[in-house]
């Protein structure tokens, strides 16, 4: 982030955060199992601190996204001129749509001033706007415009009079519109700058969706059961010996405590001990 800006090492930073970012969300949400690792077609199986993984994996994950901040371009919080060419037309449009009733009125007012209205049968208004501009003085530079919260509008119209179309070019008009008007044309502007300008794709959504990989991430270290391997372990070490088992229930059943209780198997009785030794 800075006057070195580098598009090549913007793009590369940015696939790296994507790639990784989506690996995360992937593992997360399929549960997959992380104890091997292929690398290099080597396979490297994890035994100790495998619950240590996702913290490994999500501090690898803010690496590559701190890279792709340094890596933004200096002007990377502004949309450009996609949303200020959204808003001028979305502007425009939305008055001419709540105004028509006003501009129709002032385009008539300028007709009747100008001509007779017997014999006209139609009469067509056809407003086009634009943003306003006023024009302002700055120290030590040349005058300038500024554009206003306003809107200039030009209304040709048409009319038949006596079986006769004729035209005019009308008059024009500048329309303040109402604060509830310049809200949706912002709105608006910035909905389509999302979908329809590269501005959030390329900057602002790999920040949003790696930060939501990293969340997944810590979520997930916090979360995991430390226990589990070894609860799984040792029921694996009881299913191997059904006598272990038995003797347990044994000594629960009896009221003793499990580690008071050898369970060690009974010596095999032969017919020989049984006989007396002095026959």
């Amino acid at each position: 982030m800075g006057s070195d800006f580098d598009e090549g090492s913007f793009k590369k930073a940015r696939s790296f955060l994507m790639v990784f970012s989506t690996m995360l969300l992937v593992l997360w949400y399929f549960e997959a199992e992380m104890s091997t690792l292929s690398l290099l077609g080597n396979s490297i199986k994890f035994t100790a601190n495998t619950h240590n993984l996702w913290f490994v994996l999500t501090a690898a994950n803010l690496y590559f996204f701190c890279r792709y901040i340094q890596h933004l371009p200096p002007d990377w919080r502004k949309p450009g001129k996609s949303f200020e060419e959204f808003f001028d037309s979305t502007f425009c449009r939305v008055t001419k749509l709540v105004y028509r009733r006003v501009l129709y009125a002032h385009a008539w007012e300028h007709f009747r001033s100008d001509h007779s209205v017997d014999g006209v049968t139609t009469f067509k208004v056809k407003p086009s706007g634009s943003r306003h501009k006023e024009r302002y003085e700055a120290h030590g530079f040349f005058p300038s415009l500024r554009p206003e919260m306003k809107v200039d509008f030009s209304l040709p119209y048409t009319w038949i009079e006596k079986d006769q179309f004729l035209s005019s070019t009308g008059s024009g008009t500048v329309v303040t519109p109402h604060r509830v008007v310049v809200d949706y044309s912002r709105v608006s502007s910035c909905i389509k700058v999302v979908f329809l300008a590269p501005w959030f794709t390329e900057h602002l959504f790999p920040m949003f969706y790696a930060l939501c990989a990293v969340g997944v991430g810590f979520w997930s270290w916090h979360t995991v059961d430390v226990s589990a391997p070894v609860a799984s372990q040792l029921q694996a070490s009881m299913q191997a010996s059904p006598r272990a088992i038995r003797c347990i229930s044994e000594s629960i059943q009896a009221k003793h405590s499990v580690l008071s209780v050898a369970c060690i198997p009974a010596p095999t009785v032969t017919p020989e001990r049984l006989m007396p030794s002095n026959l």
